[in-house]
């Protein structure tokens, strides 16, 4: 559906919803605490994959069109490459934002020894962790709702 969308209506509408969805998501995983049950959790993950899968075939659309079908193969490695950088580093930040956070709220507290005294500090780097990726999403966003329309293809 959001690629029938952006070839109808355009990569940018799409893409800025499929943001929206992705932050709701961050925003509604970091407000999950101990008492959560499990349908808060598959709540907050379907949002943020709903919004991963309106995001990603529009902004690829859109990526590809900035080249030119003579430079799919060039941009499409690009794309895969920063793609997987991305999530790398990301990943990266992430673990350590929340390795930080937890061991700043355990008073030294590590995974290996966690204990059901240290819940409050998994929550609380758990929560840090997903708002700042709500925010990044946020920010993303916002970028992704000025950018340009591609060129056309000539």
């Amino acid at each position: 559906p959001a690629g029938w969308a952006s070839d109808r209506w355009g990569t940018r509408a799409p893409t800025v919803l499929g943001l929206l969805f992705v932050a709701a998501g961050l925003f509604f995983c970091a407000r999950i605490d101990d008492t959560s049950g499990i349908a808060a959790v598959f709540a907050g993950l379907f949002v943020l994959g709903a919004g991963m899968g309106i995001f990603q075939s529009p902004n690829t659309s859109a990526l590809l069109g900035v080249g030119g079908h003579d430079a799919h193969g060039v941009v499409s490695s690009l794309l895969a490459t920063v793609r997987n950088m991305g999530m790398a580093i990301g990943i990266a930040l992430g673990g350590a934002l929340f390795a930080w956070r937890f061991a700043a709220a355990t008073g030294g507290g590590t995974l290996d020894t966690f204990t059901p005294a240290q819940s409050a500090g998994f929550t609380d780097a758990m929560r840090l962790t997903f708002f700042v990726a709500a925010a990044l999403a946020l920010l993303a966003t916002a970028l992704s709702s000025l950018r340009g329309a591609p060129p056309k293809e000539k």
